[in-house]
């Protein structure tokens, strides 16, 4: 999954992303923790030097206070352009959904990746701007409906 994103956006100017980060209950990353992880990672800051990250975040992230997308949260959520809200996403099923923005209406996106009950992760990379227009607004709609995190809801912090 991560291959598709970095492949499409590694070399190009991001000016914003926007990505859900689910669990399903699991309280550390579904990816390996190697290079790849890494670039992803790398990625997500170099999008908040130019623009914005937003991001959909499983609340079960929080049971992991070792955990690299806790760590990472940890280190940007002081920056005014990274945004994330919570979800129960055991109990919220939501599609897995990255966009990438470079900027002048030009945007790509992952959506699709794993879910519980399938055990092998599958995800569709497009540049097609309806299907993009249609989850831009998907992810808003979630993003604007759920509540802003706060740390004194969520055990272990």
């Amino acid at each position: 999954m991560l291959r598709h994103i970095i492949s499409s956006a590694s070399d190009k100017h991001l000016v914003g992303i926007k990505n859900t980060v689910l669990r399903y209950g699991e309280n550390d990353a579904a990816a390996d923790f190697g290079e790849e992880y890494k670039t992803w990672l790398s990625m997500k800051e170099r999008a908040l030097e130019h623009g914005y990250l937003h991001e959909i975040v499983s609340k079960h992230v929080y049971e992991n206070k070792e955990g690299v997308q806790r760590k990472f949260m940890d280190s940007v959520e002081h920056k005014k352009k990274y945004k994330n809200v919570l979800i129960d996403d055991k109990e919220l099923r939501i599609l897995q959904v990255c966009i990438c923005d470079y900027g002048g209406g030009n945007k790509d996106m992952v959506f699709g990746h794993l879910y519980p009950e399938r055990h092998s992760s599958q995800g569709f990379h497009t540049k097609n701007e309806d299907l993009i227009s249609f989850f831009d607004e998907y992810f808003d709609g979630w993003f604007n409906t759920l509540n802003p995190r706060d740390k004194s809801k969520i055990n272990n912090t």
